[in-house]
């Protein structure tokens, strides 16, 4: 969520709020959340489920939305 609230802030202009802020927190949850790909499905039911599984899901989608947004509006500059 907090990569959210940064990204939505700085589509709206936000005066006090640093994008790189809320882009840094965005690639920091997808790289956690993308670095148990690849394993198999043996494998991966075997092992204990992580503390730090990721369920915030929407959020996730709602940040990377916003950053394409951003992204979108800033070509169009």
């Amino acid at each position: 969520m907090f990569a959210y609230v940064y990204l939505m802030a700085a589509q709206l202009n936000v005066a006090t709020c640093r994008p790189e802020i809320g882009r840094a927190a965005l690639r920091s949850l997808l790289e956690k959340a993308l670095r148990h790909e690849g394993r198999n499905p043996p494998t991966h039911l075997s092992e204990p489920l992580p503390t730090d599984d990721v369920k915030g899901v929407g959020p996730l989608m709602m940040a990377e939305a916003e950053r394409l947004l951003l992204r979108s509006s800033a070509l169009a500059d």
